[in-house]
């Protein structure tokens, strides 16, 4: 039961930033930096 709780508190702002970046895009040129910055981090 601890394990799913950490699991989900950790997974879950991660998808939210992710979801809301895709969403509102405000920057796209920021994920094409990070990108190209970071791409074995990225992926």
């Amino acid at each position: 039961m601890f394990d799913a709780w950490q699991f989900m508190a950790g997974v879950l702002p991660a998808t939210l930033r992710a979801v809301a970046a895709q969403r509102s895009n405000p920057l796209p040129a920021d994920l094409s930096y990070s990108g190209e910055r970071s791409p074995t981090n990225n992926r």
